[in-house]
């Protein structure tokens, strides 16, 4: 029986596969590359996205040796104190989720922060007051 003639190579769609075992490579599902890639690039981009809170706060510290001894501990502690000044608190709770001029330079930041309790998930909502850049009060309210 006559056999037939081979397909010239470079009419091939793919080129031919190997059985070897440790010379076979797999691919990773196309499913993992589009989740693995964009994940992989959030993940760095949000490592290096600027100082972390401890970072920021003793950048804020070195560069405000004026302010006064409880304004420094509370930026340090991650705590608010009436007095304090705007860039102070952004170094102490970092950027507000809302920020509303009232004007006259009158301003309210809301900080949204969410807690469980006794298995109970809610959030809590800081109002910060500020007065000529100054912060005056902070007002909490919680919300489900």
């Amino acid at each position: 029986m006559a056999r037939p003639s081979p397909v010239p190579r470079e009419r091939c769609a793919a080129p031919p596969r190997r059985t070897g075992g440790s010379e076979r490579r797999r691919r990773a599902p196309v499913h993992l590359v589009f989740f693995a890639v964009p994940t992989a690039g959030l993940l760095a981009l949000a490592a290096g996205c600027g100082p972390s809170g401890l970072e920021r706060q003793m950048e804020w510290v070195a560069l405000n040796p004026n302010a006064s001894e409880e304004v420094r501990r509370a930026v340090l502690g991650k705590k608010l104190v009436a007095g304090m000044s705007e860039d102070a608190v952004v170094a102490s709770w970092g950027e507000p989720d809302e920020k509303l001029a009232l004007g006259g330079g009158d301003a309210r930041w809301i900080y949204r922060r969410p807690q469980v309790d006794t298995g109970v998930r809610f959030e809590v909502e800081y109002t910060l007051v500020f007065r000529g850049g100054v912060l005056l009060a902070v007002h909490q309210q919680r919300r489900r």
